[in-house]
């Protein structure tokens, strides 16, 4: 009706005032003055006047960019797992909190390279995370098990263990299991002073909800890959390693359709993010166990993507001020596979069956590549 539209167009007109007078330089203010110079071609006063903030953009732009060389296209590198500016459709309230998430990435991150910041990285099997392990501990002191436990040889520089007196009296437990949110601090405190990087690795859900990970001492990052792959690779969970190594044959489809529908490779990773243990329901996972999901990913300072794996980590490494160059990491420990997936699976039925089953797992790699620290290419 006229009236409804009239309503509808009054609203608009206020929201566009809102953002006007909360954020000069937000892309909607920037949209509307655009428009209002249209509207007032004729007098150029105006015009000018709207057309200010953006001309003050383009002048700092012009003037910072020739300090901030990148070895790598600043287009596939996100050090903040978002874009720089919110989208067009997203409410002041959504800005700030996204501002606010930045912001405490870049003082975790700040305070990394200033010595008082510890890393931890949230390893789901077959993630990467032997990789990571190698890599980081060429940088500092981690723990002498797979960076997530005491080693063999731990009277060494590189990997340093506390007595376990030492470990007792903190009553903050292994340093491969994530803290509670009020033990947070503590535990960064007491590990921090042995060892710049971590590590846990889970296999079945990890109750990581608890954990502060906003805390400012805390770098959090986590290596994310296409559930279909993980489905393929060594480490098959269930026992079904021993009995499925390798893709699947003739002889080995039907023990492949009983590992596709066993209960430990149900939606895998999802399962270790998500917030509650038992919400992981095959094809029938609700959309609210996914949510949870992304909302803790969200949290993490650092997302890879295991695709680019090596482009990955050298972009962490700009960001975390370390050297890591692709010829130095052993991604390539990692196979990459030439044929397509479809073609690995060998069977048609078997291939769909799995994408229906894990979908909110596909469904959730597929959101967090977009906010990896680098995008990968197709």
């Amino acid at each position: 009706s006229a009236d409804k539209t009239t309503s509808e167009a009054e609203e608009d007109e206020e929201e566009q005032q809102t953002l006007l007078s909360s954020n000069p330089f937000h892309p909607k203010r920037l949209h509307l003055g655009h428009k209002l110079l249209g509207q007032n071609q004729r007098s150029w006063p105006c015009g000018i006047f709207y057309l200010l903030p953006a001309l003050a953009v383009v002048g700092i732009v012009a003037i910072v960019s020739p300090f901030f060389p990148l070895s790598i296209s600043t287009s596939k590198i996100h050090p903040d797992n978002s874009s720089s500016s919110p989208p067009n459709e997203i409410t002041d309230v959504a800005y700030v909190e996204v501002e606010a998430k930045k912001d405490v990435k870049h003082r975790q991150i700040t305070n990394y390279m200033k010595g008082s910041a510890i890393i931890h990285s949230i390893h789901i099997t077959h993630h990467a995370g032997t990789s990571l392990c190698s890599q980081m501990s060429k940088f500092g002191p981690t723990p002498g098990f797979a960076c997530m436990g005491k080693g063999k040889n731990n009277a060494t520089v590189e990997h340093p263990w506390p007595s376990e007196e030492a470990i007792q009296s903190s009553h903050l437990g292994s340093v491969g299991k994530t803290p509670s949110y009020n033990e947070t601090g503590a535990w960064v405190k007491f590990w921090r002073s042995y060892f710049h990087f971590t590590s846990s690795e889970y296999t079945g859900f990890g109750d990581l909800h608890r954990t502060n990970w906003e805390y400012e001492n805390l770098v959090s990052m986590i290596v994310m890959r296409d559930p279909l792959e993980r489905f393929l690779a060594g480490g098959k969970c269930g026992g079904f390693q021993a009995r499925i190594g390798n893709d699947p044959t003739e002889d080995t489809q039907d023990t492949y359709w009983e590992y596709a529908n066993s209960d430990c490779a149900d939606n895998y990773a999802l399962r270790v993010l998500a917030n509650e243990s038992l919400c992981v329901q095959g094809e029938d996972t609700s959309v609210a166990c996914l949510e949870s999901a992304k909302k803790l990913l969200s949290r993490f300072t650092f997302i890879l993507d295991q695709t680019c794996l090596s482009d990955s980590m050298v972009a962490l490494g700009y960001a975390l001020n370390l050297t890591i160059t692709t010829s130095s990491f052993e991604g390539r420990l990692h196979k990459q596979h030439t044929p397509s997936l479809r073609d690995r699976f060998g069977n048609d039925t078997l291939y769909e069956h799995v994408k229906r089953r894990f979908r909110r797992d596909i469904e959730l790699y597929e959101w967090s590549k977009k906010r990896s620290i680098v995008v990968c290419d197709n």
